[in-house]
């Protein structure tokens, strides 16, 4: 997977809590986000994160991309959201929903495709969203599923850092294991 240099676009459609955590911590970390929801207008915002209308996806409007789109609504026209992010061309399409509620989604929504966009779906889509960090509050999914877009956006490998040292260390000269981190003074 390539690297890539700019900051990922975030779409959140649905601003449960999940949602409104998720987008101000990307915008804190300088993503560009835009919020979709009947009630956004509602929410203090941060002043880079955009608000939508609930109705944009029913525009022929596209969308960046580089969009990730994380679906955070728990309704019955999810299917129909995932259908038109396939369509508007979105990077990655999360669905914030259990694994048996994720598959009825996909389903609905795969049901509603050509065979050449299901396809493009099936590689598209997490469901359920996140990485396995191991915590189920509101603030530890949120974690998660921002740490997925990094992970897919960036082209990390997910392993544990300190992980991967012993094997570094050993292979070092005893000249590089004690050289200090970059941009560090010595």
């Amino acid at each position: 997977m390539a690297t890539q240099t700019q900051e990922p676009q975030l779409l959140i459609v649905g601003c449960k809590k999940i949602g409104r955590l998720m987008a101000r911590t990307a915008a804190t970390l300088g993503w560009s986000v835009t919020v979709m929801d009947q009630d956004t207008p509602q929410y203090p915002w941060p002043p880079n994160v955009e608000s939508i209308p609930h109705h944009f996806l029913k525009t022929e409007l596209g969308i960046p991309p580089n969009t990730h789109a994380i679906i955070n609504r728990g309704h019955k026209k999810d299917a129909e959201v995932v259908q038109a992010l396939v369509k508007r061309g979105a990077k990655h399409i999360y669905l914030i929903a259990s694994a048996t509620r994720g598959q009825e989604v996909l389903d609905e929504a795969m049901a509603g495709l050509d065979k050449k966009s299901q396809k493009k779906l099936q590689k598209m889509i997490s469901v359920p969203a996140g990485l396995d960090l191991g915590g189920e509050d509101t603030a530890s999914i949120a974690l998660s599923i921002l740490a997925e877009i990094q992970l897919r956006h960036q082209g990390g490998s997910g392993g544990v850092l300190n992980d991967q040292r012993p094997a570094k260390l050993a292979k070092a000269t005893p000249s590089q294991a004690n050289r200090p981190c970059p941009g560090k003074a010595s």
